[in-house]
């Protein structure tokens, strides 16, 4: 059974460039919007009008903004490190090598690495796996530091 790579340069359109710009494009619309939600949330120290018959103390407010800044904060770092990522696993047509990889795979085990099904289930689960991992730690430190830090923590 013979396996057909794909080629990192099969078309005469720059696609990597262009997913690149376009990831780019995204993360930096996202930073600003993160950062717009940052300065007002910075700027009113203030019951808001709209919940003031919530009868929400000072003393929560001020704590839910501070809670609110470190997550908009902790959220731009990770960000840019996942983005660091992406581009640098598209640069290296990681993706590429993971979907050849996922046909050997298919080979090894007795499966048709021609069909399409198989070889796009196990290269989403090698890489949703691959994102997990990546992303735990990110998790943990929400969840067990910062949650933790402003008393949102309900988790054990």
């Amino acid at each position: 059974m013979t396996i057909t790579p794909i080629s990192a340069k099969s078309s005469p359109f720059p696609f990597k460039h262009a997913t690149i710009g376009l990831i780019i494009a995204k993360a930096l619309f996202q930073k600003y919007l993160n950062f717009r939600q940052y300065r007002r949330l910075r700027r009113s120290d203030t019951i808001p009008s709209e919940i003031k018959e919530l009868n929400i103390s000072d003393e929560k407010l001020g704590k839910t903004k501070d809670y609110n800044k470190a997550t908009l904060k902790y959220e731009m770092i990770s960000e840019l490190i996942t983005l660091s990522i992406e581009i640098v696993l598209l640069c290296l047509n990681y993706w590429v090598y993971l979907w050849d990889y996922s046909a050997e795979l298919l080979v090894k085990y007795g499966y048709d690495p021609n069909n399409e099904f198989y070889r796009g289930l196990l290269f989403l689960s090698i890489e949703t796996i691959r994102e997990k991992i990546i992303g735990l730690p990110f998790s943990i430190y929400k969840t067990f530091v910062l949650e933790e830090k402003y008393g949102f923590n309900k988790t054990t």
